[in-house]
């Protein structure tokens, strides 16, 4: 075929599919393939371990969104290849949300378990510092702060940080000191 009839082609094949488009897709050619693409798409889809629902809930949202690019998606060698590489991507984000889900639902369960004795006895030592105190130990303890890190958050010197921690140390070991040989909490558990 000579380069001037190839291009009398091609311009006839783009007119016949642009008179074939509805809404800026080739309706047409899209219907074709959707009739043969689905079942097989549904199948392979279905070999990924899924549930029939699950399947064609995927396979439904992978055809839509080459629906929706069925001007590229067209023109790819495999366009049902591509479909399952779609389907694929969308079952997994539904799994990654599904862990995620799970994994908040754990840590909501964990927050409303019950305190425990642990807890009691740490908050009952705290309440034995002052504020200034209290605030200095949870930042260094339970946030595990640096004293550098501490003394930028709270804008005041290194070395006030150390002899603040350092009091505070201190009365903590008197605290518990004291509550070992009496075997009773000076502080309540509020």
């Amino acid at each position: 075929m000579s380069s001037d009839a190839a291009t009398l082609v091609a311009v006839r094949d783009d007119r016949d599919r642009e008179n074939r488009k509805g809404g800026g897709v080739a309706v047409d050619d899209f219907e074709i393939w959707y009739a043969t693409a689905r079942p097989r798409l549904l199948l392979a889809v279905r070999g990924l371990g899924v549930t029939p629902e699950e399947a064609q809930e995927v396979a439904d949202e992978a055809l839509a969104l080459a629906f929706e690019r069925w001007t590229e998606v067209s023109a790819m060698a495999n366009p049902t290849g591509w479909a399952y590489g779609a389907a694929k991507n969308r079952l997994r984000n539904q799994i990654r949300r599904s862990l995620l889900a799970d994994k908040f639902a754990q840590l909501r369960r964990r927050e409303e378990e019950p305190i425990d004795d642990a807890f009691v006895e740490f908050r009952s030592i705290l309440a034995g510092l002052t504020e200034r105190q209290r605030h200095l130990v949870v930042m260094r303890h339970v946030l595990q702060m640096t004293e550098p890190e501490i003394a930028a958050e709270l804008g005041i010197t290194r070395g006030t940080v150390s002899s603040r921690l350092r009091a505070a140390h201190e009365q903590i070991r008197r605290t518990m000191l004291l509550v070992a040989m009496t075997g009773v909490a000076i502080w309540s558990a509020t």
